[in-house]
């Protein structure tokens, strides 16, 4: 989502059109013009929140947006931004910093339209208890079944397409890190899969595992990540 805003400060650039084409898929376009509206606005606070949604990487993208309303609080976009750092931290799973983001937009800015599509039910966050509260280690379930490969094609995919449902383990702005906790699932016995979702222009790399014909079929997967690698799985349709 593009956050195009409709009031616009008589003091600084007018990028509405730009973010218009960004969201029309001419977000390349818009970047190598972005120099040249630098040079041609020094100062302006609107190209700096332009150059956050132009921006590619993701963990970099989520300091630009933080640094802009926290800089800008006063700037017809920085409602925009501080939904976004919101988005951010809630697609990664991260709901008590996602919590704190909702509660700033709401105090900081109640006129705000964006309090509709960030106000939604945010999970319990997993508990840490700390260092010096060690959970006892319980021995992961035995993974769900696997479709070998010696199996004939048409039967994987007859397998394939009758599930419905996935588990997801966790989403992250790193690919690195997303393919070190396949790594460490794979170890253990699961099979899993990688794919990116687009949040807010942004990709994440979301890991999920399995292929699962009901929602009940993922309790064992869910257990299995909280007791191994302590996140908060949760079943998703695919």
């Amino acid at each position: 989502m593009i956050f195009v805003c409709g009031f616009i400060s008589a003091q600084d650039l007018n990028i509405v059109s730009y973010l218009k084409d960004i969201e029309a898929g001419k977000a390349e376009e818009i970047r190598e013009k972005l120099p040249s509206l630098q040079k041609e606005n020094p100062g302006s606070v609107n190209i700096r929140f332009l150059q956050a949604v132009l921006t590619e990487n993701g963990d970099e993208a989520l300091t630009r947006y933080e640094q802009f309303y926290i800089q800008h609080p006063e700037n017809p976009y920085a409602d925009a931004a501080l939904y976004r750092v919101f988005s951010y931290y809630y697609s990664l799973g991260i709901y008590n910093k996602a919590s704190e983001y909702l509660s700033k937009l709401k105090k900081e800015y109640p006129a705000s339209p964006y309090i509709a599509f960030a106000d939604r039910k945010i999970p319990d966050e997993i508990e840490d208890n700390g260092p010096e509260q060690k959970q006892v280690y319980t021995p992961p379930p035995p993974p769900p079944p696997v479709v070998k490969e010696s199996e004939p094609v048409f039967e994987q995919r007859a397998a394939y397409a009758a599930s419905k449902y996935t588990v997801q383990a966790g989403a992250f702005l790193n690919a690195a890190n997303a393919g070190d906790l396949v790594k460490k699932i794979e170890k253990d016995g699961y099979p899993c899969e990688i794919f990116q979702k687009n949040v807010g222009g942004s990709l994440l790399n979301v890991v999920t595992i399995g292929n699962l014909k009901t929602e009940e079929e993922g309790d064992v997967i869910i257990q299995y990540l909280l007791a191994r690698h302590k996140l908060k799985g949760r079943v998703v349709e695919k």
